[in-house]
């Protein structure tokens, strides 16, 4: 159990976790389990006590030597897990001991259930202390049979509880909100493209019909072009200017003298020669239009070299540092770079949307083509987001997650270009329709314009429609209906540890008041707020990711986490390292329990953390996968609010910027940091139990990898895990440790589920101890729960993007996290102890490195960093048409793979075709007809897998491989019959490459119908036995009298092989390996027991047929005295043996098996 007594501690560092944080955390630790209930008390105060004062509060002391519980992210994976955890930890009275609760994403789910059960629980009885209500608590959660169990386990799918009548409701939700955000951006879309045909049709003096119906298709430069032409001008004048910036005077004055002669030249031949050109004094647009090429290059080469000026002089003024100046003209340089790309690409839209269109135009009547394909292609897209979204998640920074994430970058600007392309083409269409030769095409544009304004008028400064329009109402429904409220008491659900009839309660599709609750200082309506730790629960702290892509003044940017994470907690909230802001909310919008665990749980969102991006918020914003939420901070006096659709535009470019806006945008705490453990490191915690339930199907460790980080960079703590032998040492003449595991890359799913680390805190000479527990299949599990681990091979790291549990899936993955949670009662309790022995024993640890240099204080100034996400933006068009070619290369490799796919198709086909040969027998040492057909075949198979081998390489080493073996199950290794002594065999001119294969080093493997050979892929079906051939039941029944002494065998080349075909007969297996390692076999020549009925499903083929009693097999006939030893040393009652000699040949002298059935 985990110890509440405080421990020595160092007082918490100012620039972690603020003092007056700390104080306020410590008062309320201190009175949580206080033995006078709230209602008769000052809130947490003792019976009789005096209220003291938060400032005499060892806050450093109290705060650090609570135990914290960290339930981390997973969605429904991780709730049911953690419920398991949690209903174990009620059952051996070990909540109650934990001071913190921190959550994130899934782990919210039920970390706020937990914590709506201690306020129902003290509205039972209102008179009970808080203690009393902590233990009743404990026992409703320690029950199976309790009703609040079985609410969540009727509602565990909350998404769709229901089935098909709630995924119908879901859907009608989606595709609502997904219509309002794309009619938002149609309207701005179409309105500014009507503009632009008004401007064409103005710049070009062409009536509006004439625009679209052109006599010969062709392009046409537009409008839009002038200003991608001026933004390059001054672009190369800000790139000139930058060389005038000089120490040496005389050079700066050549460069001016330089520009302007370059400016003057080229107006003097417009003015003096016929450059093509008319008079100066024309129209600019009529001047631009008719002005021939050469004129038009004079003119820009002369308004490039006079801009330079102009330029220079703005950005030395009040300034007289020539640093400062050449920092403001790259500065310019980079924007106008940006300016010239957007500009170029609006023009190029808007002149193809026009070239489409007159295309079109002579061939259909469909001027809204190009928004059809449009939606055609957001239907087609939506089913992947999700998956696409996960898949870039699992993989990380892999070079297989780097291309997912350029892949979905691409597909996200491209289809954001054709949303715009599509309302371009219909904007021409409309212009160049009967409608404006009825309306003048001016008043069009004109209406577009004011519909524009109105729209801009009306959502300005109210982000309520993004919130609204968005999947997080939704999805903060069902998980407050399905969580909170089965602590709701107008539910009637029962309160009851057992179950109780005709209860009434309320279904979870109902609205009920009294499912949510407010946080911070109350409700408007005086509802209490939501305060577990006011009932004898832990401190609920709630983490969310705020994301940020954009430098910030305050230090809180870093350009590969895009974000920070914010803990929402009774005494406030933290934000980043340093930034603490007391509770009452104030300025900012305050919202439900509800709405903030939804948000920490908003996993698939435009703001995803460090998978924010240009084209991966462009994606999921236009296909609607929406969970994010714009929250107003009220942070900051130079703040501003943003407009809707600049809000909007800001979440589909992945452009945030906390420091900008008083509205921040928040996703799922996971974006940040998934195990929930960062605050709890923030406050130095000594005691830290942490379950981490994130998809790890490959035990990676990604996320406690991700803490490790954090927690050295941000909070200067090192995290060290146990190995094999610091484990053996601390919990050395105890039980505990083969519940322990040295965490490794690619561990199997099987095995110990807890791990240990040291957390060393800078300034604290007493490191603390963090106690992982990882979802892992134990040894013994109940035969329900093995056998659905043995139907999902993905269990229990299932997909995060899997949120629609069926019932075996709810309960197996909640009856894992009760099992492994019951491991912890022992740990627990010995921990204090041991820890502190183990310390003693080993003084040379002292935690960190010392000489780290201090962080620096909150006000001093850090070096500002480069916003390199700028340059990337700007090159975006370059990294778009540079991934074009490696697409190009990527479907070639797919080609090359589902190529090599086939082919293997192909090969496996035809051995399977050889194994039957090989069951149906004669050999061909017995009959020669079929051999040459045989032979052919395999020889075949071998040209096939040597193109397969320039493909998959390890794919083709396997199945040459099961060719050799099929070769010498065949009989193609032995000579013919009738053939010379010592002549050709029936293999004849086969390739020999895997004839290594012939002497098998590890176990065989099963999953043929028959039993298999050790080193074969398919065992044919040995021959009758001949009285020769022992295949009859030997017994071994009790001497009358001393039998003569049995001559000993060589049994130093023996290789024993148990293979058994239940979990069942495993003891019996072990049992008969502990008595021949008693009877003088080494460890080495006992490989190991193989389940054969699980390896064959493995395979994806039958179960071998079962042996009726112990078989021995030998195959060779000098292993036969070997193979009666180990029937007399290690087996009892009726043994078979088995001669296999004459049936296989390329197997290792001294070789057995048995089978045990």
């Amino acid at each position: 159990m985990p110890d509440p007594t405080p421990a020595p501690a160092a007082p918490i560092p100012v620039h972690y976790f603020a003092p007056e944080q700390a104080r306020e955390e410590a008062w309320l630790l201190e009175n949580r389990l206080s033995a006078t209930p709230p209602a008769q008390a000052a809130p947490s105060l003792p019976a009789g006590a005096q209220a003291q004062p938060r400032s005499a509060v060892p806050s450093g002391h109290v705060v650090s030597g609570s135990p914290g519980l960290a339930l981390s992210g997973g969605g429904i994976r991780s709730a049911t897990f953690n419920l398991g955890l949690l209903q174990a930890l009620a059952a051996q009275g070990l909540l109650k001991p934990f001071g913190y609760l921190s959550t994130v994403s899934g782990g919210g789910y039920i970390g706020s259930f937990l914590g709506r059960l201690y306020h129902r629980a003290s509205e039972e009885n209102i008179k009970a202390s808080p203690l009393a209500v902590a233990q009743d608590v404990e026992r409703k959660l320690a029950s199976d049979e309790a009703p609040i169990i079985r609410w969540l386990r009727d509602n565990g799918r909350y998404l769709a509880p229901h089935g098909g009548k709630d995924r119908r409701f879901a859907a009608a939700v989606y595709l609502r909100n997904l219509l309002s955000v794309h009619v938002f951006l149609a309207v701005i879309f179409f309105s500014a493209f009507m503009l632009l045909a008004w401007l064409r049709s103005a710049f070009t003096a062409t009536a509006a019909p004439e625009l679209v119906q052109a006599a010969e298709p062709h392009y046409e430069a537009g409008p839009l072009w002038s200003l991608a032409v001026l933004a390059l001008m001054l672009f190369i004048s800000s790139a000139w200017s930058y060389w005038m910036v000089r120490r040496d005077k005389g050079c700066a004055w050549f460069q001016v003298f330089v520009a302007l002669a370059l400016a003057a030249g080229p107006l003097a031949l417009l003015w003096f020669t016929d450059a093509g050109c008319p008079a100066l004094g024309s129209p600019p647009t009529v001047f631009w239009h008719e002005c021939q090429p050469r004129g038009r290059g004079l003119l820009m080469l002369a308004g490039t070299a006079l801009a330079t000026l102009p330029i220079l002089l703005l950005t030395r003024l009040g300034s007289d540092s020539l640093a400062h100046a050449r920092n403001r003209l790259s500065k310019l340089s980079s924007r106008l770079l940006l300016y010239l790309f957007a500009s170029s690409g609006l023009a190029l839209l808007d002149d193809l949307a026009l070239l489409t269109l007159r295309v079109v135009e002579n061939k259909t009547d469909l001027p809204l083509l190009g928004a059809g394909l449009t939606g055609a292609l957001l239907t087609a897209l939506r089913a992947l987001a999700t998956h696409l979204s996960s898949g870039v998640n699992k993989l990380g920074n892999s070079t297989a997650g780097r291309s997912l994430k350029g892949v979905i970058g691409v597909v996200g600007v491209a289809l954001m270009t054709l949303v715009a392309f599509g309302w371009a083409v219909a904007a021409y269409g409309v212009a160049g329709s009967k409608l404006s030769q009825q309306i003048p095409l001016g008043w069009l544009a004109l209406a577009a314009a004011f519909i524009l304004l109105l729209m801009f008028a009306i959502y300005r400064g109210n982000l309520d429609f993004l919130n609204l329009s968005s999947l997080h109402q939704f999805y903060a429904a069902r998980l407050t209906r399905a969580y909170l409220g089965a602590g709701n008491r107008r539910r009637d659900i029962a309160w009851s540890e057992t179950p109780v009839r005709g209860s009434g309660q309320k279904p979870v599709s109902d609205v009920v008041e009294g499912d949510d609750m407010p946080m911070g200082s109350g409700g408007s309506k005086g509802e209490p707020a939501y305060a577990p730790h006011r009932h004898g629960g832990p401190l609920h702290l709630i983490n969310v990711n705020v994301n940020q892509t954009r430098y910030s003044a305050t230090g809180n940017f870093q350009p590969d986490r895009k974000g920070w994470n914010m803990a929402v907690g009774p005494a406030g909230f933290n934000l980043g390292r340093t930034f603490w802001r007391a509770a009452g909310w104030r300025e900012a919008e305050a919202l439900s329990l509800g709405c903030w665990v939804s948000i920490s749980g908003a996993a698939f969102s435009t703001g995803a953390g460090p998978r924010t991006g240009l084209g991966f918020s462009a994606l999921l914003g236009l296909l609607g996968v929406r969970l994010g939420y714009w929250w107003r901070s009220g942070s900051g006096e130079k703040t501003s609010t943003p407009t809707t659709a600049g809000a909007l535009m800001d979440e589909f470019t992945a452009n945030f910027n906390p420091d900008k806006y008083r509205y921040w945008y928040l996703s799922d705490g996971g974006h940040f940091e998934n195990t929930a453990a960062y605050e709890l490191i923030r406050r130095k915690l000594k005691q830290i139990v942490v379950a981490d339930c994130g998809a790890d199907p490959d035990y990676s460790f990604d996320d406690l990898t991700n803490l490790v980080l954090k927690a050295r960079i941000d909070f200067d703590a090192e995290i060290e895990f146990f190995g094999d032998a610091d484990l053996d040492t601390l919990w050395s003449n105890t039980p505990w440790r083969t519940a322990f595991f040295a965490p490794a890359l690619g561990l199997p799913r099987s095995g110990a589920a807890l791990a240990l680390a040291r957390v060393g805190y800078r300034d604290d000479p007493e490191p603390g101890w963090l106690l992982l527990v990882k979802p892992r299949l134990l040894p013994d599990l109940p035969a329900d729960l093995a056998h659905y681990a043995d139907s999902a091979p993905s269990f229990p790291q299932q997909s995060t993007a899997d949120q629609f549990y069926d019932e075996a899936q709810w309960e197996s993955t909640r009856k894992l996290g009760r099992l492994i949670g019951g491991q912890l009662a022992g740990p627990l309790a010995a921990l204090p102890q041991a820890w502190q022995d183990y310390l003693a024993a080993h003084p040379g640890f002292t935690g960190t490195d010392w000489s780290r240099p201090p962080p620096p204080k909150p006000a001093e100034d850090s070096p500002k960093p480069v916003g390199t996400a700028k340059l990337v933006a700007l090159y975006t068009p370059i990294v778009i048409a540079l991934w074009t070619g490696f697409e190009f290369y990527s479907n070639y490799q797919k080609s090359q793979a589902t190529a090599a796919e086939e082919r293997v198709k192909f090969v496996l086909s035809r051995i399977d075709v050889l194994e039957k040969k090989a069951d149906e027998k004669p050999l061909c040492g017995t009959r020669t007809s079929d051999c040459p057909t045989a032979a052919g075949q395999l020889e075949m198979l071998r040209r096939e897998l040597a193109d397969l081998a320039l493909i998959k390489p390890e794919k083709a080493k396997s199945l040459l491989e099961i060719t050799d073996k099929l070769a010498s199950a065949l009989g193609l290794d032995r000579p013919l019959a009738g053939a010379a002594t010592g002549g050709a065999s029936a293999r004849g001119e086969l390739s020999t490459a895997g004839a290594a294969a012939g002497s098998p080093t590890s176990a065989p493997h099963s999953g043929s119908d028959q039993p298999a050979a050790a080193g074969q892929t398919h065992a044919p079906t040995p021959p009758a036995p001949t009285p020769a051939a022992p295949d009859a039941p030997v017994a071994t029944p009790p001497p009358t009298s001393p039998p003569p002494p049995a001559q000993q065998p060589d049994i130093a080349r023996a290789l024993v092989y148990l293979q058994i075909y239940t979990e069942d007969a495993r003891p019996r297996a072990d049992s008969v390996v502990a008595t021949l390692q008693a009877a003088g076999l080494l460890g080495t020549q006992l490989p190991g027991i193989e389940n054969v009925t699980r390896s064959a499903q493995a395979r994806g083929r039958k179960p071998p047929v079962r042996f009726e009693r112990p078989t021995v097999i030998y195959y060779h006939t000098e292993d036969r005295e070997l193979a009666e030893w180990i029937v007399r040393k290690g087996l009892t009652g009726q043994v078979a043996l088995r001669d296999l000699s004459q049936s296989y040949r390329n197997i290792r002298p001294g070789m057995i098996e048995i089978w045990l059935p």
